[in-house]
């Protein structure tokens, strides 16, 4: 039982630091931002792909693009590519980043 007590602690610990090295989760709008800009930099690229660039389940993956291609910030069916729309989301997006970043916040 001691030896499980240790176990547990060396779990937590590790976890712990996985956390530190990993950082915050992303909000919604942090992960919509990583999957324009992904397809932004590569313009062909299949969802298999987009999936492990944004870090993103199938499921999750494929939920996202659905809801983008709604708002016509998308659109494709193989290869998802950014509209002229996305584009300008990307760009305010980047711009709303640039400005918080600006009072260090």
């Amino acid at each position: 039982s001691e030896m499980c007590i240790r176990d547990s602690i060396s779990t937590l610990r590790a976890n712990k630091q996985v956390k530190l090295i990993m950082g915050k989760k992303r909000n919604r709008l942090e992960i919509i931002y990583d999957i324009l800009f992904t397809l932004k930099k590569n313009p062909s690229i299949k969802k298999t792909h987009l999936m492990y660039k944004t870090n993103l389940t199938y499921v999750r993956l494929n939920n996202y693009l659905a809801e983008l291609e709604a708002k016509e910030l998308i659109t494709g069916d193989e290869r998802t590519v950014l509209t002229p729309k996305g584009e300008r989301f990307l760009q305010e997006v980047r711009r709303m980043r640039e400005f918080v970043d600006s009072f260090g916040l």
